[in-house]
C-alpha cells in the first residue's frame, strides 16, 4: 500500500518540476523530466510522501513513524547544507579570480535553499495524500 503513492508522488513531482520549467523558460523540454537537480528536489519531495504515508498506516506513535521522521530531517539538512557549502567555496573561488558566473553554477547544481527544501517536503506529503486518495478511490470502483 506504501509503495503506490511513493511511485506516483515520485512521478508527479517529475511532472511539476517539468511544468515549472516550461512556464518560467517559455520552451518545452522533456529532458527535464530525467533531472533530479533543479526545484522541486525529488529527495525532500519523497521524504515528505514517506513520512505522510508511514505516520498514517502505523500512527504517530510508531517506532517506524520515528524513523521516517528522523530520516526526512536529514533529507532536509543536506538538501539545503549542500547549497550553502556551495556559496562558501564559490565564494572562496571567484576571491581567488575564478569567473564570475561559478557561484551562480555551483549553487544550482549542488543543491536547493531551505525554503525550497521545505517547500518540496510539504508538496510531498500533500501528493503523497492525493495519490492515496485516488488509489483508495479507484480500488472502489474496482478497476
Amino acid at each position: 500500500m506504501l509503495l503506490a503513492p511513493i511511485i506516483g508522488t515520485g512521478l508527479l513531482g517529475q511532472l511539476l518540476k517539468l511544468g515549472f520549467h516550461s512556464l518560467r523558460e517559455r520552451r518545452w523540454r522533456p529532458g527535464r523530466l530525467a533531472d533530479f537537480e533543479s526545484f522541486p528536489s525529488l529527495h525532500p519531495l519523497l521524504g515528505g510522501c514517506l513520512a505522510v504515508q508511514v505516520s498514517q498506516a502505523t500512527g504517530w506513535g510508531s517506532p517506524y513513524t520515528a524513523i521516517v521522521l528522523g530520516y526526512t530531517a536529514v533529507i532536509l539538512y543536506d538538501t539545503s547544507g549542500v547549497k550553502r557549502a556551495a556559496g562558501r567555496q564559490a565564494g572562496i573561488l571567484m576571491s581567488l579570480g575564478q569567473a564570475q558566473s561559478l557561484e551562480h553554477r555551483l549553487s544550482v547544481l549542488l543543491g536547493q535553499s531551505p525554503v525550497r527544501a521545505w517547500v518540496a517536503l510539504l508538496a510531498g506529503g500533500m501528493l503523497g495524500l492525493l495519490v492515496e486518495r485516488a488509489l483508495l478511490a479507484l480500488r472502489a470502483w474496482r478497476w
